[in-house]
């Protein structure tokens, strides 16, 4: 399942591609998974990012909040490193979606990235995130 935050025939955009719920175990990862996407003009990147239900609760009401028109920041964040996406609005129709993204590969990567588009493109990735995290259940592994 694809959520895309992007102005109508924008380049730049942000996407949570292939989200999914992970099943619940001490030896796994957080039980979200996304292939999250930017694109920032000159600079893209794809990466797989993980983060909690709270951390994901939080994250939709902020943007539900900017979406109304109501000056907020949501934070979508790795539990304990640095990787975040932020999404923050206020009574103006501008978002600015900024963030951090690493790999940490053979030769460590960094990106801080920062897109703006319009605060009617937060509403229905708001909608699409909340649907998603409520109609995939929680899977717990014994």
């Amino acid at each position: 399942m694809d959520v895309v935050i992007r102005d109508p025939g924008a380049a730049e955009y942000i996407a949570f591609r292939a989200l999914e719920r992970m099943p619940e175990h001490a030896d796994l990862p957080p039980p979200w998974r996304t292939r999250l996407e930017v694109n920032a003009g000159v600079f893209a990147a794809s990466v797989e990012f993980y983060f909690d239900q709270p951390i994901l609760d939080a994250f939709i009401a902020g943007l539900e909040t900017i979406a109304s028109g109501t000056g907020a920041t949501a934070t979508l964040q790795t539990r304990y490193e640095e990787p975040r996406v932020v999404v923050s609005g206020g009574c103006h129709a501008v978002v600015s979606i900024t963030g951090f993204l690493m790999d940490y590969s053979r030769f460590d990567q960094h990106l801080h990235f920062s897109i703006g588009c319009s605060r009617v493109a937060v509403g229905p990735a708001a909608r699409e995130l909340r649907r998603i995290s409520d109609s995939l259940p929680l899977l717990v592994v014994p």
